[in-house]
């Protein structure tokens, strides 16, 4: 089974996204900053985006059974497989005990991968429904919609009443499958009309339509504190993104330094996100000053910049911990996968 080929801007896109995560981190695992302004704008987005890229690649007319199949056994082996032995081998490292691991909501950071397949088991099961009905594209489309609809009061349903506390629902991550599942559905409807959004995308009105929805929706999530606007603040927050990335998408493709780190980032963004938490390892234990850490948190410019290097600098040494490991082949299969075509 052949696979889709790349294309650069999405691989771009998925680099700038992985970036953007690391920065969280460093926030989070070496300067101890929850409050920070720039990390939390962007949270609302970044997570978000890759689901919706996930998504944007499963989009299919009709999957039938077999296919179904053989693309949830790649998943399975390919990515789910490396990523629960990398985090076993993590918590090996850390002081995170497995049953704490596998009963709580992050799985010690190796939560995406787990999500993301389970997420992709619901859209199968949906798809192999519509398929069964024989549905027409259009009316996929708009029952992926009315289903990522239904999603969005639910993660604050699930927060006000604790609903999602027990061991099943922490070992499945419940919350984070359903609060990422609209992404990857909006994803979906995106990859079936992949040619009339470009031409969408075109008209020089249609990314300053989108940003005023993008700023409409911050507007009233702040204000109103509703679980709608906020959803809707991530989701056109990733339409966004996904714009600008279309529109300038032949920057992605050219010789420029910055857009080849770009794509080469995105390219490898699985192996990147499987390594991080060993570097910020080391990142942990060095001792930094309180009075230090009060002046970064402290100072906007001096966050970004600092935090934007850190996020640099463990990219590279996740990157150098994979080229490492790309000289063992068996151990590299069995915590990576397969190298990325």
């Amino acid at each position: 089974m052949t696979s889709k080929p790349r294309l650069a801007y999405v691989d771009g896109l998925k680099g700038i996204t992985m970036l953007l995560m690391i920065y969280g981190h460093v926030a989070l695992f070496v300067f101890h900053n929850e409050a920070s302004v720039f990390n939390t704008i962007i949270d609302y987005a970044r997570m978000p985006l890759f689901f919706f890229v996930s998504g944007l690649f499963a989009a299919k007319a009709h999957i039938g059974l077999r296919t179904a199949w053989c693309k949830l056994r790649r998943r399975l082996t390919d990515q789910l497989l490396p990523s629960m032995v990398t985090g076993l081998m993590f918590c090996g490292c850390s002081s995170i005990s497995l049953s704490t691991a596998l009963f709580s909501l992050h799985k010690a950071g190796y939560w995406f991968v787990w999500v993301l397949v389970e997420v992709y088991v619901i859209f199968l099961c949906f798809s192999l429904l519509l398929d069964a009905l024989r549905c027409s594209v259009r009316v996929r489309c708009l029952l992926y919609l009315l289903l990522a609809l239904a999603t969005l009061p639910v993660p604050s349903l699930m927060g006000r009443f604790g609903w999602g506390n027990d061991g099943f629902s922490q070992v499945m991550s419940a919350y984070f499958v359903v609060k990422y599942l609209k992404f990857f559905l909006a994803g979906v409807v995106t990859g079936h009309y992949l040619p009339q959004f470009q031409r969408f995308i075109s008209n020089p009105y249609a990314i300053g339509g989108i940003l005023v929805s993008y700023a409409a929706c911050v507007i009233f999530s702040i204000y109103t504190w509703s679980v709608f606007f906020s959803s809707m603040f991530s989701l056109v927050g990733v339409l966004a993104l996904f714009c600008i990335a279309q529109r300038y998408r032949h920057f992605f493709s050219s010789s420029s330094p910055v857009a080849r780190w770009f794509t080469w980032v995105g390219k490898f963004s699985l192996e990147v996100y499987l390594l991080q938490y060993f570097v910020f390892l080391g990142l942990k234990a060095i001792p930094l000053p309180p009075s230090f850490l009060d002046t970064v948190n402290h100072n906007f410019l001096l966050e970004i910049g600092l935090y934007g290097f850190l996020s640099i600098l463990v990219t590279f040494a996740s990157l150098w911990l994979m080229r490492l490991l790309d000289t063992m082949p068996m151990l590299r299969r069995i915590m990576l996968g397969p190298k990325s075509s």
